[in-house]
């Protein structure tokens, strides 16, 4: 996996930070990022219950969203900008927690990385010395 650092064999965030930001295709990526992650988002209106893969996969979007926006400027300016509207609608919607099952152990988590991205892409700013930091993989 690209996003490993050879050193810690952990997810390395100040590497994907600077890898996006210094992308030509950064905008490219946040909107095929975003769309994806809205996608999942928006269909919580249906009954069904997410199933595990899907519910591990928003989580992990929802993980990058909450990086690009901690630890890039540029790019977190951005997708503040353009995506302000899918923030306030698809990321506070409270049907998502009724689609995620209490027994899957990412539904607390995802559900706390969806308040993060809140409070960032409103409140939030950027912090380059955070972004030193390695997460371990998920």
């Amino acid at each position: 996996m690209a996003w490993l650092s050879d050193a810690s064999s952990g997810f390395n965030i100040c590497w994907m930070s600077s890898w996006i930001e210094a992308s030509r295709n950064a905008h490219s990526v946040v909107d095929c990022l975003m769309k994806r992650t809205t996608c999942s988002l928006g269909s919580v209106h249906l009954k069904a219950l997410f199933p595990a893969s899907q519910a591990v996969l928003l989580y992990q979007q929802l993980f990058v969203i909450k990086i690009i926006l901690q630890h890039t400027q540029k790019v977190a300016s951005y997708m503040k900008d353009t995506y302000a509207e899918e923030f306030r609608y698809y990321f506070q919607d409270p049907a998502i927690g009724r689609r995620l099952p209490t027994e899957y152990p990412l539904t607390a988590s995802t559900l706390q990385l969806i308040s993060e991205i809140v409070s960032r892409a409103f409140h939030g700013s950027f912090s380059r010395s955070q972004s030193t930091q390695s997460v371990g993989s998920y």
